[in-house]
């Protein structure tokens, strides 16, 4: 994958992964040191890091009153437009990646009033949230992506990378709200002109109705499934519907996700599991599900897990058997650090808990000698 370049144009620097994002929300949402005041009314903040002749970050931070599993829920990616009003309009979902974590697309026509038989073009976003970012907080990417969702870009002629950050303050009352932009070329008096556009979060949850009493948050959507007592390797897989012939699921690389489509696949069901949960990634052994998928498909899959347990202790020769478990509590394996990282925060430098800008030194001034041959 291409090393992000920060003297490239925004359309051709690429963020490295979706991780990469979400460390470098991590590094810029919080504290002050090396970042300059612009201008702040009230509770909100507007502020700008330069880390390079070129290259600034631009970050908004306003306290909302609104208690934070509100506005979590409120800009999560399954809730509706979330970030994507204002710069992403239009944009719908077209793929779950995982809970909290979706990819959008829109066909957009180039210059339909010049050509009203122009080509027109697919663009997608990816739109992921994650918790524990950093510690403490909840983070929010939205970003140009390719069809894949796996290669992200700072800006597209459609729309520009957002990160989003929220923080919890007097026990969750209320909602410190961070946007953060990176700004390519743009002059010191022109980043002036970005105060008060860019935060969008703000003004949505201003913009709020009052919230229905029977409202069900989205994270009670989904439940986390376990399975437990593999003694004697992983469960096995049933190759036919009728549930005769069964199979060892992989040993190398199980993953409890993968191995509840194929079951539910062969008795006909259609269930969704993933590995991951909004931005971290499960244990093998978990798997996270809808809550009203996985009641109308559990009866029928209870079933056929009945006879697995049976097929399971006839081969293996034991008493015990795999026993699925749900509604436990998730656990995450540790993310790895970013590959990208480097590139990702060139010009900054991270000392404890305070980031250094490493501004740019103005070029030498030469005497009177003549160059070099």
């Amino acid at each position: 994958m291409a090393e992000l370049n920060w003297d490239a144009p925004w359309c051709v620097g690429e963020i490295a992964t979706v991780q990469d994002c979400f460390h470098r929300v991590s590094v810029l949402a919080t504290g002050d040191q090396g970042w300059d005041h612009l201008q702040g009314h009230g509770e909100c903040h507007q502020q700008v890091l330069r880390v390079s002749r070129d290259v600034s970050f631009y970050r908004t931070q306003s306290l909302v009153d609104i208690p934070t599993a509100a506005v979590e829920d409120l800009l999560r990616p399954e809730s509706g437009n979330g970030l994507l009003s204002g710069h992403f309009d239009g944009f719908r979902a077209v793929k779950q990646i995982a809970p909290g974590d979706l990819m959008v697309s829109r066909e957009l026509t180039a210059n339909p009033t010049a050509q009203p038989q122009a080509p027109t073009a697919t663009c997608h976003v990816r739109y992921v949230m994650r918790r524990e970012c950093p510690s403490g907080q909840v983070a929010f990417v939205v970003a140009p992506c390719d069809e894949t969702g796996e290669c992200l870009w700072e800006e597209r002629s459609f729309g520009t990378a957002r990160f989003v950050s929220l923080s919890a303050v007097d026990g969750g009352e209320r909602t410190l709200v961070t946007e953060i932009i990176r700004l390519y070329c743009v002059p010191e008096p022109a980043i002036k002109l970005h105060v008060g556009t860019l935060n969008l979060p703000a003004l949505l949850l201003a913009q709020q109705p009052p919230r229905d009493p029977g409202f069900t948050s989205v994270p009670s959507q989904y439940m986390v499934v376990c399975i437990r007592r593999c003694g004697r390797g992983p469960p096995l897989l049933p190759l036919t519907a009728e549930l005769n012939t069964w199979e060892c699921a992989e040993r190398s690389g199980f993953s409890l996700p993968r191995y509840l489509v194929r079951f539910a696949g062969v008795m006909g069901l259609d269930l969704q599991a993933w590995d991951a949960l909004d931005g971290r990634q499960l244990a093998p052994f978990q798997a996270a599900v809808r809550v009203d998928q996985w009641a109308t498909s559990w009866p029928q899959l209870e079933t056929g897990f009945r006879a697995q347990c049976r097929a399971y202790r006839s081969v293996n020769r034991i008493s015990a058997a795999p026993t699925l478990v749900e509604g436990v509590e998730p656990r995450f394996v540790k993310a790895p650090a970013p590959a990208a990282s480097e590139h990702l925060l060139r010009g900054l430098e991270v000392r404890h808990t305070f980031i250094d800008a490493q501004r740019p030194s103005p070029p030498a001034r030469r005497c009177s000698s003549l160059p070099p041959a």
